[in-house]
């Protein structure tokens, strides 16, 4: 069992934990085993890749490290308030947030840490925010057109969805809305 610490995310730590988050985020190329083991390679497959410090932009920004080792990046997850939120309403227009909601953006756990329910303790920070059951969305890409043309492997998006929602569920939340593009859930 690996110990991790879950802290606020802040210039300083984005600076010192870049390169493996990154590598962690986006993987090195846009190629399948990449897309198995980085947490967006599938999303940012042929556009620009996701950088730890973009967290910073959304209200809350959270990142766990290894306690042995605080410079091994270990996972992250950020989130927005429904005061600012403007993702949900662009989908999802008949959604209203609750002001005191949250939406969860960017949960990643690097590759070598999975199975170590580091998901569950960074979700569970980050729903802290907004105690209130039912106040806690997230979205879950459903395609990627980019990466359909360069992996070239039909049903690799639909399984990487089916996994996580099923992630998800685990972790208490139910579907609540669904469009072509994104499944949006809640708990």
């Amino acid at each position: 069992m690996v110990n991790v610490e879950v802290l606020s995310l802040t210039p300083q730590l984005a600076y010192r934990l870049e390169y493996a988050a990154t590598k962690a985020l986006n993987g090195d190329k846009c190629n399948l085993e990449d897309v198995k083991k980085s947490c967006f390679a599938s999303e940012t497959c042929g556009k620009t890749s996701m950088k730890l410090r973009e967290l910073m932009n959304h209200e809350y920004a959270f990142v766990a490290v290894d306690e042995n080792n605080p410079f091994e990046f270990v996972g992250c997850v950020s989130c927005s308030t429904g005061r600012t939120d403007r993702m949900v309403a662009k989908m999802f227009p008949n959604v209203q947030l609750h002001k005191d909601s949250i939406v969860i953006y960017n949960l990643c756990i690097s590759y070598k840490y999975r199975g170590n329910k580091i998901a569950s303790k960074l979700m569970n920070e980050v729903c802290k925010i907004c105690c209130n059951p039912g106040r806690c969305h997230l979205l879950i890409a459903r395609k990627n057109p980019y990466f359909d043309t360069i992996i070239g492997i039909p049903g690799e998006i639909e399984e990487r969805v089916k996994k996580l929602k099923s992630m998800y569920e685990y972790m208490k939340f139910r579907e609540f809305g669904k469009t072509e593009d994104v499944i949006l859930m809640r708990r």
